[in-house]
């Protein structure tokens, strides 16, 4: 294969890979992760998992497995979830922003919580 074949090759790889991520529920918006990184000091685990509940996608527990793992192939057990929020609740806290817990499914946030996390991050949904 020629460097040209091998560029467009990888061209081609990278697109199917950003569409499969999107199908399956990986496309964090990257500028709200990382002002969630900077701004709270949390993990990047912790952050795409706090984007899952700001964007309303999932609070199923399922759901914030799949956001917090970065692979398909590197999936820890459930109960990560949990350890990862202790660390969103403990440092949102003080910010008066709260996560409920959903007994059976997973966790929630309010709209005013959802609003409360942005206005802390500066976040109006665009980079």
């Amino acid at each position: 294969m020629s460097e040209a074949e091998l560029r467009e090759r990888v061209d081609i790889l990278e697109a199917e890979n950003d569409y499969l991520k999107r199908l399956l529920g990986r496309d964090a918006d990257e500028a709200f992760i990382e002002a969630a990184r900077t701004t709270l000091g949390i993990p990047p685990a912790c952050c795409r998992m706090l984007w899952a509940l700001v964007s309303g996608k999932s609070g199923k527990k399922e759901a914030l497995l799949r956001a917090c793992v970065k692979n398909m192939y590197d999936e820890p057990d459930i109960q990560v979830v949990d350890v990862h929020m202790c660390r969103l609740r403990k440092v949102l806290r003080p910010h008066g922003v709260t996560i409920d817990t959903i007994w059976g499914f997973g966790f929630r946030m309010t709209p005013e919580s959802c609003a409360k996390v942005k206005a802390l991050l500066g976040w109006d949904g665009t980079e």
